[in-house]
């Protein structure tokens, strides 16, 4: 049975079907505000005009968005790292020797703690303390920490990959925007 079907697409603007597809994919500690703001930032500066130039923009937005979950997340296992070797250092008095929760005192949580804490003043306090009570330099902890995590390593290597993905990508998204668009007037599906 041949029949004719003619094809109604509902007027939607690139943007009304990204906001229609694109899920949101976060993690504990992730702002979808944050995300809207990258989104918004690279939609801007890409312009996509077509449903396929907002679904590969979109893509972008996700590879950017993934990247810098990795980043944050190898951050992370680094100083989850070094917060361990810093407790071997403060509990047993080297980096070698596992401490248990009983050879810390709670001075030492609050050390361990302000080493790795998001403010830069406390930390270098902290940083000074841990280097006049143990005379181990943080900063080769930290070198130490980063030698040994597998898990910042696989993500560091997760990075890459994705990484070289988004080049290749924007390296298509660009030339696809260089090829001049084809309106077909009256196109209809025969079949």
């Amino acid at each position: 049975m041949n029949e004719t079907t003619e094809i109604t697409i509902a007027e939607a603007t690139a943007q009304d079907l990204m906001d229609r597809f694109s899920g949101e994919h976060l993690l504990p500690g992730e702002s979808a505000a944050d995300k809207a703001q990258l989104r918004a930032a690279f939609l801007g500066e890409l312009a996509p005009k077509t449903a396929l130039e907002a679904r590969l923009a979109d893509d972008l937005v996700e590879y950017e968005w993934e990247i810098l979950r990795h980043r944050r997340l190898r951050d992370a296992a680094c100083r989850g790292e070094f917060r361990a070797i810093a407790s071997n250092v403060l509990g047993k008095g080297t980096p070698n020797f596992t401490a248990r929760p009983e050879d810390l005192t709670e001075e030492d949580n609050t050390l361990l703690y302000e080493l790795v804490c998001e403010d830069p003043e406390a930390q270098a306090k902290a940083e000074e303390v841990f280097f006049e009570r143990t005379s181990w330099e943080p900063r080769h902890l930290l070198g130490m920490a980063i030698g040994i995590s597998g898990r910042a390593q696989a993500h560091e290597e997760r990075i890459v990959d994705l990484e070289r993905r988004r080049r290749a990508l924007l390296k298509d998204y660009r030339e696809m925007k260089t090829i001049p668009r084809v309106d077909v007037e009256d196109a209809e599906i025969v079949g």
